[in-house]
């Protein structure tokens, strides 16, 4: 169960890294064929804007990963608990 949502978040971040990539390879295309100032600003503006997005789904993409290893970790914890548990024979009062 925790593995298909870390493939799910695996997969949510390398979709919008990919499409991060594609909005900054065309603002790099309009921004080096394009003469008018406002479309350089424009681009330059989109540029930056989406880069840092990238920068953001990292940390984003680490804390939700650590996230589903600490529970997977507590879950095998709480197993071999209840493993013990269960191997105790029970009091005599």
């Amino acid at each position: 169960m925790f593995e298909d949502k870390l493939k799910k978040i695996k997969l949510w971040t390398w979709a919008f890294l990919l499409i991060d990539v594609v909005i900054i390879v065309g603002a790099l295309i309009t921004f080096f064929h394009s003469t008018h100032i406002k479309a350089l600003i424009l681009c330059a503006m989109v540029v930056v804007v989406v880069y840092d997005s990238t920068v953001l789904i990292k940390p984003w993409y680490r804390v939700y990963h650590n996230e589903i290893k600490v529970r997977t970790e507590v879950k095998r914890l709480q197993l071999q608990v209840a493993e013990l548990v269960g191997r105790n024979e029970p009091s005599a009062n």
